[in-house]
């Protein structure tokens, strides 16, 4: 998708962090934008952020109701006629090794999922459950005819760091210290480039090949987690 003005992007999770950054970007290229969230407050920040000019549209949702998820999209459609561009991030996750997770947890967890977790910890077992689904669901969706209400379904593949100076963003990418803003703006040349996966931390390749040789080599899973 090498042009982006005019076309439409529905962002979930839009009142703060990276839905916040996304819609911000989305703008800055001349998109229309639909912004949904839980948090009414934050999305009327988010809004005064945009670009002076972006037809923009709020929509109060709780991801967790497919009757709320409904009346976004018939709200998108009825107001733009489309959606090119979906950032699947409104989400929750929950903090522990994955024996500790409890029913409660798995329900919490599967019930905000819409495609990201915003608010995910470093040791998310039920976040990284639900994540698999997503990527499973989208690697379906590569390649087939849009239909008519064609779309390219987006999700943040890697969390980021938070709380540092910004730096030239090939610095940033390199140290590791990527921000939303960061985010953001890879995400979308990613999609201007057509680019499927996003990985904007060089280590994450590193540990998708090891995870790639444990499984060919039919040998036990490697950690490569970050010590």
């Amino acid at each position: 998708m090498k042009e982006l003005r005019e076309k439409v992007a529905v962002i979930t999770g839009a009142a703060s962090g990276f839905g916040r950054e996304f819609a911000i970007r989305c703008a800055d290229e001349g998109m229309k934008v639909v912004l949904t969230d839980i948090d009414e407050g934050g999305l009327a920040a988010t809004v005064a952020l945009l670009r002076p000019g972006t037809q923009s549209l709020t929509v109060r949702s709780d991801v967790s109701k497919a009757d709320s998820i409904e009346h976004v999209a018939t709200s998108a459609y009825g107001r733009f006629g489309a959606c090119h561009l979906l950032f699947n991030n409104a989400g929750v996750g929950t903090a522990g090794p994955i024996w500790m997770a409890t029913l409660d947890d798995w329900k919490w967890t599967f019930g905000q999922r819409d495609g990201r977790g915003s608010r995910a910890t470093q040791l998310r077992p039920t976040y990284a459950g639900t994540e698999r689904g997503v990527a499973y669901r989208q690697h379906g969706l590569r390649g087939r005819p849009a239909g008519p209400r064609g779309l390219r379904c987006l999700r943040r593949e890697q969390a980021c760091r938070r709380g540092h100076q910004r730096m030239p963003l090939r610095q940033a990418i390199k140290s590791g210290k990527l921000n939303a803003a960061d985010i953001a703006e890879v995400t979308i040349e990613a999609v201007k480039n057509d680019r499927f996966y996003i990985l904007p931390h060089p280590n994450v390749k590193i540990a998708v090949e090891i995870r790639m040789k444990d499984i060919l080599l039919d040998r036990a899973p490697t950690n490569t987690s970050p010590r």
